[in-house]
Formats: C-alpha cells, structure tokens, sequence
C-alpha cells in the first residue's frame, strides 16, 4: 500500500499547455520568469478516506480522496494593461482545466478534477514578486489496496 501522490504530480507536470510551465513537487522554481503553474505550500488536503474493506494496514482497502493545491503565476503586475491581461488570464486558465479535464495519462489516481472556485487576482510567487494569476485545486481519487 503506497500513495501515488509524487506519480500524479508528475502526470500533471507532464501535461502540455502552450506558453505555459507546469512544474512538480520536486521542481518548484524559487523565482518564475514566465507563466508558471506550480504547487503551493499547503499543497496536500485531505477529504476523505473511506475504508473499502475490512482489516487494517496492508490488508484493508480503501478510498482515498484529497486535494493538489497549486497557483498559477501568469503576468507580473505592471505588465500590460488590466484588461487585456485578465482576458488572457481566462484564455489560460481554459487551457489549464480543459487539459486537466482531458487529462488520459494519470498514473497513480482512478480520477481528478478541478475541485474549487478559481479567483484570479494577485498572487505571489515563491520569491514574494507579484503576479496575475490565480490558485486551482485538484480533487484525487485514489485506491488504495
């Protein structure tokens, strides 16, 4: 019985969204250049675990459903006009969910899914400098056996 969370991240690293980069737990960049996908530091919440069957340990199965916080960092503040920023900022958070929706290649989890109300708006990146861009969650189901 083992956790797939570091597999999963890596599928969403993998994922392919034009002009922007997607990173994982194990590359989250100190300073962002460029439109950056990332995990936050609260990155992992717990939903749910449902025991599936009886035991306990290695024995028993079970449901496992949590959350993968990341932000988006898309513009820094002072380039480009508001508006014209925020359309561009809707086009690719689209992008972003349509390839999470679309998403084929997920090892380690039965399903994910967007899981919260995205608010764009300032956000900062992991040097403090801030960003347009917003935070998503996914929704995991994992089985574990």
């Amino acid at each position: 019985m083992a956790l797939q969370i570091p597999e999963i991240t890596e599928s969403i690293a993998a994922l392919s969204v034009t002009g922007l980069t997607i990173r994982d737990v194990y590359d989250i960049p100190i300073k962002i250049d460029r439109p950056t996908l990332f995990p936050l530091d609260d990155f992992i919440a717990i939903e749910e675990l449902v025991m599936d069957s009886f035991g306990s340990g290695d024995t028993a199965e079970m449901t496992f459903i949590y959350r993968l916080n990341y932000r988006l960092c898309y513009k820094p503040i002072g380039t480009g006009r508001n508006l014209e920023v925020v359309g561009d900022l809707v086009e690719m958070i689209a992008a972003i969910l349509d390839a999470i929706i679309g998403i084929v290649n997920l090892t380690g989890a039965v399903e994910i899914a967007p899981a919260n109300n995205i608010r764009m708006g300032v956000v900062a990146d992991p040097a403090g400098t801030s960003w347009f861009g917003c935070d998503f969650s996914f929704r995991v189901k994992e089985f574990i056996h």
